[in-house]
């Protein structure tokens, strides 16, 4: 398969927030707010920075290895599960909800970009050994978000009895969204008889979600050697004891966190808000927050609660029933990796903003935030229509409207009435001029006729448009097709397609495609184009 990669800045799609477009441009604003900008040198920085915040990679090595039991995974895998045991090794992390099925094309984006970073990095540093980590962020239990999947005309949603952390949730009545996704594929072409026994693998054997996905991106990405992370795990969140006792008995955090987003908030908008209890308490079918009132620690819409002294105790024995929400997690994340890097989107970057102050209250190193590149797949047709229209690839970003607009300007009619009006609009300036000279009561008149005339020529220009318009359905047809096939739903590809359609059209080699697209540290928008 052959594409061409066509680099748009972000502030040209108009599709993304200013915070993002400011940092993308190293806005000096943002500093306060970050480690750094993403470099070559600020990487290498932070690779100093992480050799003195060491991590416990003995139990990180175990976890991750028992999680990897029984799944078939390749030597570049395993090799880098080997390599987290060494003082040499850092990790480039991205993270997201288990989202069934692999969720919308970006959750396939950013783990590619985080594997063409730690590829880049290990260029740009050969005494180091770079991995890249998918952060499964299983905790959540937001099924409205991660239930839901659109496969070309058809929506699917998870429905489902099930509560608490998502990814503990049994994949038992995923089994009819699974049967139709199936049914899509053709076993009798190689690649997408791979998928299907890869999707029955994770999702018809009574796997939790947490396993599912694991198995999913494991076998997407595993000769690229990423390795799958879920840190619901009570040897992990052992680790994390300190945070959650500061943070049960101080609650410091959410001081920090308003400091700093009323900081941010003269610029740019709050992307999450904390709570005095930055923290949830998790068992099988409850992640519930935790509230302090009357001098017992609650856990809201449950009759759990505890004392002071039975808090205490109940973290020292059970850290895992203990959950970091939007506020505490990224922290805990740098606290069990060896983490130089993090790839995220653009609400992932506004929320990481927020958090410096804690990051530094807790003396866990802030790791340089690199904003996911985006994609767009365009296929052959949609080259040779923008090609028979005359457009550019940076105009698919304008409005339905604004394209026919910029498409109608060189109409002849059009170009021929444009002077036409502008006589009729410099007769009428005249009039009035003379009507000035004449009396007040003449200029009023006047005045009064050329704003009636304006009227006229804004009518006269909408009914030669709509008629033009009629006569170029073909073209407007046209660029409806684009409009819809590029951005379904009125959305990005990105943000609204999964990523079968499109590999029933490349095969496994889309994955090497994307992952070889990518600009590790100067993130764009990618338009991938079928060569024609």
């Amino acid at each position: 398969m052959h594409m061409n990669t066509i680099s748009i800045p972000f502030a040209t799609t108009q599709s993304f927030s200013k915070l993002v477009v400011d940092y993308v441009a190293k806005d000096s604003a943002l500093r306060p707010f970050i480690q750094d900008f993403p470099s070559r040198l600020s990487l290498e920085n932070q690779i100093q920075i992480r050799k003195k915040n060491p991590v416990n990679r003995e139990i990180l090595f175990q976890v991750i290895s028992d999680q990897y039991k029984g799944l078939k995974f390749s030597d570049e895998v395993s090799s880098n599960i080997r390599l987290l045991l060494s003082q040499k090794t850092f990790t480039i992390c991205t993270a997201h909800q288990p989202c069934i099925f692999g969720g919308p094309l970006y959750f396939i984006y950013k783990i590619a970009h985080a594997i063409r970073l730690a590829k880049d990095c290990k260029e740009y540093f050969p005494d180091f050994d770079f991995v890249p980590v998918f952060y499964m962020g299983t905790e959540d239990n937001d099924i409205a978000e991660i239930g839901s999947v659109n496969v070309g005309e058809h929506k699917y949603q998870w429905q489902t009895q099930q509560t608490g952390a998502c990814g503990r949730m049994n994949t038992n009545d995923l089994q009819p969204i699974c049967e139709a996704l199936l049914a899509m594929l053709n076993e009798n072409v190689a690649d997408e008889k791979w998928l299907m026994e890869l999707l029955r693998e994770g999702y018809l054997n009574h796997h939790s979600l947490s396993d599912a996905t694991r198995i999913l991106v494991n076998g997407l990405f595993a000769s690229h050697g990423l390795v799958v992370l879920d840190a619901d795990d009570k040897r992990l969140k052992a680790q994390f004891k300190a945070v959650v006792q500061d943070e049960l008995f101080n609650r410091n955090s959410n001081q920090l966190v308003d400091k700093t987003s009323s900081d941010l908030a003269t610029h740019y908008k709050i992307q999450a808000k904390g709570r005095e209890i930055n923290l949830f308490y998790l068992v099988d079918g409850i992640r519930e927050r935790i509230e302090f009132s009357n001098q017992r620690f609650q856990v809201h819409n449950t009759r759990i609660s505890f004392t002071a002294e039975e808090m205490q105790n109940e973290i020292e024995l059970h850290p895992e029933h203990f959950s970091p929400n939007v506020i505490l997690r990224p922290v805990y994340q740098e606290m069990i990796l060896p983490n130089i890097s993090f790839i995220g989107g653009g609400g992932e970057l506004a929320y990481w903003l927020e958090l410096k102050a804690v990051f530094d209250y807790y003396q866990v190193a802030f790791p340089i935030l690199v904003l996911r590149n985006s994609f767009l797949i365009a296929d052959q047709k949609v080259g040779s229509q923008l090609k028979s229209l005359d457009l550019e690839w940076d105009d698919i970003f304008l409005d339905h409207e604004q394209i026919v607009k910029k498409l109608l300007a060189d109409n002849g009619a059009l170009l021929a009435l444009k002077p036409l009006l502008e006589n009729i609009q410099q007769t009428f300036t005249e009039i009035e001029k003379l009507g000035k000279q004449l009396s007040v009561n003449l200029e009023t008149s006047t005045k009064a006729h050329h704003a009636k005339s304006n009227r006229i020529i804004k009518r006269i220009q909408e009914k030669f448009t709509a008629q033009i318009k009629r006569k170029e359905q073909d073209m407007m047809n046209r660029v409806g097709q684009i409009k819809g096939k590029l951005f379904p739903n009125n959305s990005l590809q990105e943000r609204y397609d999964h990523f079968i359609p499109y590999y029933k059209i490349y095969g496994k080699s889309i994955i090497d495609v994307l992952v070889n697209s990518q600009n590790g540290l100067e993130s764009s928008f990618i338009i991938l184009r079928e060569e024609e």
